[in-house]
């Protein structure tokens, strides 16, 4: 079953309420997919930082803000994954994408303490790094991102697999 629904992943508020309204329709949250930013083209000297501070909301708070709130109810039950999306940006800044190369970055990073901080109460938060366009027919087919996932979810010894284009 497959639902969608509206969310500014860049407002807290948005996040609490999206997790709040999942909680009443299908009970407690077992797995946190976080998979959002934006794709704004400009030179690293043209860029405000208006620009820069939305894509880094978006990107690295969103995430963070997803994971405090569905954390403690995971750690209370000693399970739980939180799964994040990343991009090669993280590891070789784009320079026509300063604000994704800027957030994909931190969100690496905010993944990486997440789970140092949460292994130990059982629960596992991992990434996927997709360095490349995700397109069909190619390494990077959705079909083995999925399987990239699935494969961090099901073994959770590996913080972070990178999957690219070559």
């Amino acid at each position: 079953e497959a639902v969608g629904v509206e969310c500014d992943a860049s407002r807290k508020a948005d996040i609490a309420s999206l997790i709040e309204w999942t909680e009443e329709q299908y009970g407690q949250i077992d797995v946190l997919v976080y998979n959002a930013s934006i794709l704004h083209q400009a030179s690293v000297l043209e860029v405000s930082a208006e620009q820069i501070t939305k894509e880094f909301e978006i990107d690295v708070l969103g995430a963070l803000h997803a994971a405090q709130l569905v954390a403690p109810s995971m750690q209370e039950r000693k399970d739980g994954a939180i799964l994040i999306t990343g991009g090669g940006a993280a590891m070789q800044a784009i320079k026509s994408l300063p604000g994704l190369s800027i957030g994909k970055a931190g969100v690496r990073q905010v993944t990486h303490m997440l789970h140092d901080t949460l292994k130990e109460d059982g629960v596992y938060v991992g990434t996927v790094t997709i360095a490349g366009e995700v397109k069909r027919g190619t390494a990077l087919d959705p079909k083995n991102v999925a399987e990239a996932f699935y494969t961090l979810y099901t073994n959770r010894n590996e913080v972070e697999t990178v999957l690219s284009a070559d």
